[in-house]
């Protein structure tokens, strides 16, 4: 993506050796990349459907909504008008009443509650991702443009963080599958490293003269990985990564993934 405040090219990974095998492809074309200091983006996600929870009222906007966990699109599509959604990270705002005009300028406030609620959970202020916010009931209240985040963005803000709490929310943390084919001598070595760093042997099986170990751990436990990896099997080893979806933050390897 191109950062719209410096014009640079950003590009981002499944972890450090997915970004290693591009960076290595973009060198074979020309094309210089300055790699920065590694960072692991984490998320927010419910565990269950939230409660019903109301906020506002008298001189403001008064909302009572509900927080879920994001089912199919259709399904979504099925609960109200959808008034704004964040399909990257399955994120929908719904109007269960059916009575905002997503387009007109009352709409505004809850974009906007809708946009501060997508971009900071309520647990440690990640981004969320697979929530749906169902609006059940609103009294729309405004004095004036100036005061629409006082009378409706921050009631329905409230409200929707209160449901979202009762959904039982947690941090979660990207994983990656790794699949590294090496000589049998390698073998012990690779699961000793795969075990160091937080991670499990899926599955290990011989293809002619190599073995091929499918294995995941942590993308906070994946940098300098490749380096480890080169040096200890002397270059013989080779591997590929793909993203592993997510587990909750410190989890061990036989807990449950969040596709």
């Amino acid at each position: 993506r191109v950062d719209p405040d410096t014009g640079e090219m950003l590009l981002s990974g499944a972890g450090e050796l997915h970004v290693e095998v591009t960076v290595e492809k973009l060198a074979r074309e020309g094309i210089d990349v300055v790699l920065g200091k590694p960072m692991v983006l984490l998320r927010e996600q419910m565990t269950t459907d939230g409660t019903t929870c109301t906020a506002g009222g008298g001189k403001v906007s008064q909302f009572s909504v509900k927080a879920v966990i994001t089912p199919d699109e259709e399904t979504v599509r099925g609960l109200g008008s959808v008034l704004d959604s964040d399909t990257r990270s399955g994120c929908y705002l719904v109007d269960a009443t059916r009575t905002v005009n997503p387009f007109r300028d009352e709409a505004e406030p809850i974009h906007e509650a809708f946009s501060a609620l997508v971009e900071s959970g309520p647990v440690s202020g990640e981004r969320l991702r697979k929530i749906t916010i169902i609006i059940e009931q609103l009294g729309l209240r405004v004095e004036s443009p100036e005061t629409s985040w006082r009378d409706v963005t921050q009631p329905l803000l409230d409200a929707a963080r209160k449901s979202m709490m009762t959904g039982k929310p947690i941090v979660l943390e990207p994983w990656i599958h790794l699949e590294i084919s090496t000589p049998e001598e390698h073998v012990g070595t690779i699961t000793a490293i795969v075990s160091k760093r937080q991670g499990r042997v899926l599955e290990i099986d011989s293809e002619r003269t190599l073995y091929r170990v499918r294995a995941e751990i942590p993308v906070r436990e994946s940098f300098g990985l490749a380096t480890e990896i080169r040096t200890s099997t002397s270059g013989w080893a080779t591997w590929g990564a793909r993203a592993g979806g997510y587990r909750r933050v410190g989890a061990s390897a036989n807990e449950q993934t969040f596709t």
